[in-house]
């Protein structure tokens, strides 16, 4: 599995293919023997880059794909992306929702329809044929070995609702005390949460399922605290209050260099978090950035927002383009280099001249190109900046803009000098390859981003 998941991280890198996640690197790779899942966009490239790599990873591996015997599961495509993507990939088109090792797999909340098969698959392995004639000791033993583990498959990742805890608690208790799937009456000896306590608390230490759950969903929490590097740890994982309070009891955390502790809710401060400090303010974050704000990042944005309120009470006020391109917010090389700090001695994106804001954003070769495509996207005619005023060159742009557009116009602008600014980063720090390709599809998808989260203006300029 690791070595086809780094070929597709790969080509997500170098563009041909996109990130499924905006804020999170998601794996698109899901193998297990040979039950091989893999999650992409209904484009017709990347359909083509996907058959490839897995071509390609059959010649290498000797592991080769049969595409006629593999489905295409439409999650959130149309009649026609979907049977574009079959008859490309010469698949058979199936439904979704699926069942994927056991697990249902659904884009919307799982109905109580759905954990039927699971109590089917208990109630099937009774041996009711022979039940009369096992001792309650030998029935005890099998709900111990066997029944019992059943549900923990699901129990790890969907965490069962209590109406259907309760369904397999009566399967069990009804096998242990009659030999058959139900127990009603007098035949109940004894109340079925003192059986499941330890041996040494008077019960019969068969597993109790509620808890059980709870502790393996908390230890998922555990996982992505300790270990960073597995490739589920961007999923947006679901846990209940309860779950959440007894992580945040039963662990302490202390703070490093605050790139995995959360700034919100982790309890950073003294054992305590900001959601138990200051709830009120806490209410007040939208829930994407309390799962998404970093202890180090929050803090760095205090220190640089403290500079600026200086400089703002200092000049009497400022502009809000001037902190778009503001170079007192950007550290680029040329203002580390005045300080005698590391930098690299020309602009990580063109590698030709000294990196200002000046060349960056307008007069970068890579940056221009990016404008170019943006511009044409949106059907401006606007000529692309050149190298100098980057405002001059904005405000250029909304005199020329229809009144209807302008408010669209000017969140694209703002958009792509934003990620021009993030490329250039993860250029930088993560020695990433300068992509047009990759930049431009991260800024289209931005933008969808937006426009489904209710921005009129880039609706109206989009549609």
């Amino acid at each position: 599995m690791n070595s086809l998941n780094k070929v597709l991280a790969k080509a997500t890198e170098l563009g041909m293919l996109q990130r499924l996640a905006r804020r999170e690197l998601v794996t698109s790779l899901s193998l297990y023997a040979n039950d091989v899942v893999i999650f992409c966009h209904p484009d017709e490239a990347e359909l083509r880059a996907v058959r490839g790599i897995l071509e390609l990873f059959g010649q290498a591996s000797g592991l080769r794909t049969n595409f006629a015997k593999c489905s295409v599961f439409p999650i959130a495509c149309n009649n026609e992306e979907a049977d574009g993507a079959a008859e490309f990939m010469e698949c058979q088109l199936a439904p979704f929702p699926i069942k994927y090792l056991g697990i249902p797999l659904s884009t919307t909340r799982l109905t109580t329809v759905s954990f039927q098969p699971l109590l089917d698959r208990l109630a099937d392995k009774l041996p009711t044929w022979s039940a009369s004639m096992m001792p309650r000791a030998g029935r005890l033993a099998l709900i111990r070995a066997a029944l019992a583990a059943i549900p923990l498959h699901q129990l790890m990742v969907l965490g069962l609702n209590k109406k259907r805890l309760k369904q397999v608690n009566k399967i069990l208790r009804g096998f242990l005390w009659v030999g058959r799937a139900e127990a009603n009456g007098g035949n109940n000896h004894m109340n079925w949460a003192r059986v499941c306590r330890p041996l040494n608390l008077g019960g019969l230490r068969i597993p109790d399922l509620a808890r059980m759950a709870t502790s393996l969903r908390v230890r998922w929490l555990l996982r992505m605290r300790t270990d960073p590097p597995r490739p589920w740890r961007g999923l947006d994982m679901q846990f209940s209050k309860a779950e959440l309070d007894i992580f945040a009891a039963s662990t302490s955390m202390v703070v490093g260099n605050g790139e995995s502790a959360l700034f919100w809710e982790d309890l950073w401060m003294d054992g305590r978090s900001i959601k138990e400090m200051a709830p009120e303010v806490y209410e007040l974050v939208p829930k994407r950035r309390r799962k998404a704000r970093m202890v180090r990042e929050a803090l760095l944005d205090l220190c640089a927002a403290v500079g600026l309120a200086k400089r703002v009470l200092a000049n009497g006020g400022t502009r809000h383009d001037d902190l778009v391109v503001d170079d007192g917010w950007c550290w680029t090389g040329e203002k580390l280099a005045r300080r005698g700090l590391p930098h690299a001695p020309r602009c990580p994106l063109c590698d030709q001249s000294e990196e200002t804001m000046p060349h960056l954003l307008p007069g970068c070769s890579f940056s221009r190109t990016i404008w170019f495509e943006v511009l044409s996207w949106i059907r401006s005619t606007s000529e692309p900046p050149s190298e100098g005023d980057f405002v001059e060159w904005w405000s250029l742009v909304v005199r020329t803009t229809p009144r209807q557009l302008l408010k669209g116009t000017s969140s694209i602008i703002m958009l792509t000098a934003w990620w021009i600014w993030k490329h250039r980063n993860a250029a930088i720090f993560d020695n990433a390859q300068p992509s047009v390709r990759s930049l431009f599809n991260d800024i289209r998808t931005e933008a969808r981003q937006w426009v489904d989260a209710g921005a009129r203006g880039v609706r109206q300029l989009l549609s």
